[in-house]
């Protein structure tokens, strides 16, 4: 089949769930250039991506320059356990101390920012539990997308869905501006971000930066080094 030669699990598994709420949904149909994951109706295209969203940006583009209606799905983990088949056969599992909240993907979208506002498009993040399966290896290895900064001793083979926790929609300026404190919208900075919604200082950050780009926010005041933020009318 098309385009399914190196799905994950985690991908082929979503894939199926989103094509089973509609009876006339379509798998890998190929819209142009581009194979879709799914053809929810004559003019509504799902696209599970389950890592790199910047890797959608042409395709997006051409969809919604085509005039289709574009619901991208980011399964964001929650939970993620670790199974390891060790060298003598052994499994070894364990359970990630890695946390992701809904403000993690924000570096996901550093390479979409242009499509997020339009109205043919939607982001649906879709909490989740999953099993990261490995194998270890002999010696220390590049990854199959060779981006470790060092080597290690497993190759990672698949991920797995365990569980859909909860979703949410990301659509139109006012669901976006929703992520931002009520209460400090008017006037905040990156550490009131890291302080309110308890997120790490690179992610408000990187939040920021997206939303300028996004012109949903803009700097107002600078005190010595820190910039000061208000959301745009």
């Amino acid at each position: 089949m098309i385009n399914t030669l190196n799905e994950s699990h985690l991908h082929k598994t979503l894939k199926t769930f989103y094509k089973n709420q509609n009876e006339n949904a379509q798998t890998e149909i190929k819209i142009g250039p581009y194979i879709a994951d799914i053809l929810e109706n004559e003019k509504t295209i799902i696209e599970i991506q389950t890592a790199n969203l910047s890797s959608l940006k042409e395709k997006i583009e051409y969809y919604l320059n085509s005039k289709y209606k574009v619901r991208i799905v980011y399964p964001l983990v929650i939970k993620k356990s670790i199974k390891l088949q060790k060298l003598d056969g052994s499994i070894k599992i364990t359970r990630s101390p890695k946390k992701q909240t809904l403000y993690s993907i924000f570096d996901e979208l550093t390479g979409i920012y242009s499509f997020l506002l339009n109205k043919n498009l939607w982001l649906e993040i879709i909490e989740v539990e999953i099993t990261e399966e490995r194998i270890e290896t002999e010696e220390k290895v590049q990854n199959k997308s060779n981006t470790r900064r060092y080597k290690k001793n497993w190759v990672k083979t698949d991920k797995k869905l365990e569980k859909i926790l909860s979703g949410s929609t990301l659509h139109l300026k006012s669901s976006y501006i929703k992520l931002i404190p009520k209460d400090i919208q008017n006037y905040f900075c990156v550490k009131d971000l890291v302080t309110r919604l308890k997120i790490k200082e690179n992610e408000a950050r990187t939040f920021i930066w997206v939303y300028k780009k996004m012109n949903l926010i803009e700097e107002i005041e600078k005190k010595g080094n820190t910039k000061y933020y208000s959301i745009m009318c």
